[in-house]
């Protein structure tokens, strides 16, 4: 377990960085839609601090370090609180463009890890690139796991506009939402899902660098 401790706190942190990134989006995306709640309550910063949530950014992340080192580690922040009221446009286009920012944001991260990485290994070697694979993985992650269709993830909150849950109904399941994925974080099944959108969303990324940079295909680092 001591030996798994320094990695994961490098995991940690660059997942803290991640989630950052994720909330900032959601706030900044809602702020330009004409939403100024996330700026009001000082949620317009790439600061962890700001976006902490106890279970999903200290207490499943750091379990997952202990009990699970082989698998990566999964977490999420406290959702930016946006009102849709204030939306400058079409209400739903708004909401769901504010919604997908996140993951996406996340898979931007990836894909600017990953072209770091790809220029390390390329010029300098592989091991100047592993921490910008390991950067990459962690959003590819993330990216995924936020696309689940469960509240209070994003996925959870496209499910709601596509099949119109009305915000009282959503705001109950949200209330379960994360001792539900607690309990499928530790379902065998569900890891083997998510590690494998995981692997191909990897896998896709991996084959458009190594083509891009004329590299063979599995030279990058995650």
């Amino acid at each position: 377990m001591a030996a798994n401790l320094i990695p994961g706190l490098i995991v940690y942190l660059l997942l803290l960085i991640s989630l950052s990134v994720h909330e900032w989006a959601h706030g900044y995306v809602a702020y330009k839609f004409g939403d100024p709640t996330a700026a009001a309550l000082g949620r317009l910063t790439l600061n962890p601090l700001a976006h902490v949530d106890v279970v999903g950014t200290v207490i499943v992340p750091i379990a997952m370090i202990l009990l699970a080192p082989g698998f990566v580690i999964l977490g999420w922040a406290k959702p930016v609180p946006i009102d849709p009221r204030y939306f400058k446009g079409r209400r739903r286009v708004c909401e769901l463009l504010v919604s997908l920012v996140g993951p996406f944001s996340n898979l931007l991260l990836a894909a600017f890890a990953s072209i770091i990485s790809a220029c390390l290994v390329k010029y300098f070697g592989g091991n100047t690139a592993a921490l910008f694979g390991l950067m990459a993985w962690i959003n590819i992650a993330l990216f995924v796991f936020n696309l689940v269709p469960i509240p209070p993830l994003d996925g959870g909150y496209m499910l709601k506009m596509a099949f119109q849950i009305s915000d009282e109904i959503y705001f109950r399941i949200s209330r379960w939402g994360f001792l539900i994925l607690f309990i499928l974080i530790n379902t065998p099944f569900f890891r083997s899902i998510l590690y494998a959108c995981m692997v191909g969303t990897s896998n896709l990324i991996n084959a458009l660098l190594c083509g891009l940079f004329k590299m063979p295909q599995g030279t990058l680092l995650f």
